[in-house]
């Protein structure tokens, strides 16, 4: 399950709370959102974009259906 969660990020303070996921929680569903730079994890969001259209049109044909 994915959940939202803040953060701050320490590397980049000045931008204030942030908003996303964990990526070791998306690792486990979508390893190819996940970029390893050292023993640090990011998310690529940007790819994440596609599944997430598909999921709303599933989910819309779905309340449509019934």
């Amino acid at each position: 399950c994915l959940i939202p969660v803040t953060y701050f990020d320490v590397n980049y303070p000045e931008t204030g709370q942030q908003i996303g996921l964990i990526a070791q929680d998306v690792e486990a569903i979508f390893p190819q959102f996940v970029n390893e730079f050292g023993d640090m994890k990011t998310l690529n969001y940007s790819q994440m974009v596609a599944i997430l259209i598909k999921a709303i049109q599933e989910l819309n044909a779905k309340l449509k259906s019934k």
